[in-house]
């Protein structure tokens, strides 16, 4: 299985150029797209799960995703019920969380604290921090802004870098987080979306995948 997503025809770096704009940007035009476009596609692995509790008969999608600088790996279930870049964080230290690759804050040298409301940078003290419910399960965690790249198409989105999870579901599955492609309207903001700040950016001609 492949994921496909309607992108420019880029180089991964030039796609790279707007981030000084996109980290100050507060609407993001959704619906919008440019009249360049290609397609990338992403290698995608199923999972399918039979059993009792809340994941029972569930099938997952994952594929790769790279955050940070330079850019860390993760394998991520590509879910289209919600809209947030959920990974496990370094000071995420329970069992669960150490079954998986955890995102570091000490080696991305363009991360960035922000705050979960209104997604300005925190430059004193600490920041807020969210929880998201998947299923019985959640998640809590920390936001933070850094590069993202999927199939080479990248922008500057924002994320949550978990510090807590929930043995239900994420202790059954093997990937490490969750890559949300639901509309941006069930993101925690918009600016939280990683498709459509793709598609602001001119990465991705449309927000079709």
């Amino acid at each position: 299985l492949v994921f496909a997503i309607a992108a420019t025809q880029v180089a991964k770096y030039s796609a790279l150029t707007a981030r000084s704009n996109l980290a100050l940007t507060t609407g993001l035009g959704l619906g919008e797209g440019n009249r360049l476009g290609a397609s990338v596609s992403v290698p995608m692995k199923l999972q399918r799960r039979h059993g009792h509790g809340s994941m029972r008969h569930a099938k997952a999608y994952f594929g790769e995703v790279t955050v940070g600088t330079p850019p860390q790996k993760f394998i991520a279930v590509y879910d289209t019920g919600s809209a947030n870049l959920v990974l496990p964080g370094r000071n995420c230290r329970s069992r669960v969380c150490r079954m998986h690759r955890r995102f570091s804050r000490l080696n991305s040298s363009t991360q960035r604290r922000i705050s979960c409301h209104d997604s300005q940078i925190v430059r004193h003290g600490k920041g807020d921090t969210l929880k998201i419910t998947y299923g019985r399960g959640f998640v809590r965690g920390m936001c933070l802004q850094d590069h993202i790249c999927v199939g080479g198409v990248c922008t500057v989105g924002n994320f949550i870098s978990a510090f807590q999870e929930s043995n239900d579901p994420f202790s059954k599955f093997p990937f490490d987080g969750v890559l949300g492609l639901a509309p941006a309207s069930l993101a925690s903001n918009k600016l939280f979306s990683i498709v459509a700040r793709m598609a602001f950016g001119h990465a991705l001609r449309h927000q079709v995948f």
